[in-house]
């Protein structure tokens, strides 16, 4: 495939570029998880469907980006490093914080044009941490050796019924398809997978478990701050069951809106916010109080 218009069909695509992949008309893990948690017309905003469709930009997308690039392809040619020393502001003189002079942030979108990521030094050195300490976790771990065969990036297409669907796996080879994950949160099991669920991370490697058949469908979560610290996930055989369902329920979903044409957000009814339990048993304890505070009491504020 040379043409990001052109017409695409089955199969494995191992050299086409991000942007061609992105021009596919077909859905991918990241549409399901929008109209699973969302609605059909949040996936289509998302979707190349949409002819102004916005990119995402920001700088935990750009350090991931290059974390990303560094460990699995090697090369440093992404970044463009970028030093707020060599911008300063043109009346004061003042060294930015950021993007926030006219010639830093011209510098930052000249870097864009040209195909480049743009990072601040300090978060070159992240990245360049990061990547270390994933190379050093994944030799003693159980993916050790995993980057030994296999290929980034490679676009695979396939059809589901009446639905063309498409999925670039961080990493493939003939036994792991494997998600890279960088994350400014903690990778401790017990607060990464609760955020896994909320993030949708769970559709996207069932989306890609049904399109693409290999022993292990994992991801490797690894922390953007100090100490960088990785870990591998997996689904067990109860969430691949519960995740696997959802994503039939989205392409489900997804082929009933094409067909009609229709692509709706929210109906118009009342929704009633019903309390948690948790709110519940707080409301209950609340009740037994009388209500009153003491002067002691509302010396720091009130009570909540």
């Amino acid at each position: 495939m040379t043409n990001a218009r052109q017409e695409v069909v089955r199969g494995v695509y191992p050299k086409m570029s991000m942007e061609e992949y992105l021009a596919i008309k077909a859905l991918s893990s990241g549409m399901c998880v929008r109209l699973l948690t969302q609605s059909p017309l949040h996936a289509w905003v998302d979707s190349p469907w949409n002819p102004n469709r916005e990119t995402d930009n920001n700088a935990a997308s750009d350090l991931g980006t290059v974390a990303h690039d560094v460990l699995l392809e090697g090369g440093t040619g992404i970044i463009e490093c970028i030093d707020p020393n060599d911008y300063p502001a043109e009346k004061t003189g003042a060294i930015p914080a950021g993007w926030t002079n006219k010639a830093i942030r011209a510098a930052r979108d000249a870097a864009r044009a040209a195909g480049k990521i743009p990072l601040f030094p300090a978060n070159v050195e992240a990245v360049t941490a990061i990547v270390e300490n994933a190379k050093a976790f994944i030799a003693t771990s159980e993916l050790a050796g995993v980057f030994d065969t296999g290929a980034p990036e490679q676009t695979i297409v396939w059809q589901d019924g009446a639905t063309l669907c498409k999925a670039r796996p961080d990493w493939l080879n003939a036994d792991v398809c494997l998600h890279l994950k960088t994350t400014a949160r903690s990778v401790n099991p017990s607060a990464f997978e609760r955020m896994a669920i909320n993030m949708g991370y769970d559709v996207s490697l069932a989306f890609y478990a049904r399109g693409i058949k290999r022993e292990r469908h994992l991801i490797l979560a690894i922390e953007q701050n100090p100490p960088y610290a990785c870990k591998p996930f997996g689904l067990s055989s109860a969430q691949e069951d519960i995740s696997a369902r959802k994503v039939e329920r989205a392409i489900n979903a997804w082929a009933a809106c094409m067909k009609s044409g229709k692509f709706p957000a929210y109906d118009g009814s009342v929704h009633y916010i019903e309390p948690s339990p948790w709110d519940m048993a707080r409301a209950e304890q609340a009740m037994q109080e009388d209500g009153s505070f003491s002067e002691k009491e509302l010396e720091n504020g009130i009570p909540l």
